[in-house]
């Protein structure tokens, strides 16, 4: 009996350890929890203006002519799209090193908010949401000419 005596002698030592630093990491984690419980709750109501949540907002028809004239063009460009508008980006301005960047930059932007992105001509691009479309003056007259009946003489 006196082995298993000497063999548990140094573990209730160890007991008395565990409780000293349990009770110390007890008060750290109380602390912690009344920072947690004063800390303010993000809700959809108070969150800033660059939420992703405006991406899935309906679409108000807004279109803004942006002229870039550097990557922070483009930085522009994405923030007027990400809030729901369409925008019409001129980048005649630019050197060629700041309209290619500029051109991925927002492809990229497009891409990731699901938008639709459309070359108008050499330097002015269509930045759309995926609810909206477009028409250029043939597909109109093409639909006319489908819709129209023919002529009979």
């Amino acid at each position: 009996m006196a082995f298993f005596k000497n063999i548990l002698k140094p573990v209730d030592g160890e007991d008395a350890t565990y409780a000293e630093n349990y009770a110390a990491n007890q008060a750290d984690y109380s602390n912690a929890e009344s920072q947690a419980a004063g800390a303010r709750r993000v809700t959809p109501s108070n969150m800033s203006a660059g939420a992703a949540y405006l991406r899935n907002m309906p679409n108000s028809g807004e279109i803004v002519l942006v002229e870039a004239s550097d990557i922070a063009g483009a930085q522009e460009i994405a923030l007027h799209f990400k809030r729901g508008a369409s925008v019409v980006c001129d980048l005649s301005n630019m050197n060629a090193t700041d309209f290619q960047r500029s051109l991925d930059f927002i492809s990229g932007v497009a891409f990731v908010l699901e938008g639709n992105f459309s070359k108008i001509s050499r330097e002015i691009y269509l930045l759309m949401p995926k609810n909206v479309t477009y028409r250029t003056d043939k597909s109109a007259n093409d639909i006319e000419n489908q819709t129209q009946a023919p002529a009979e003489y």
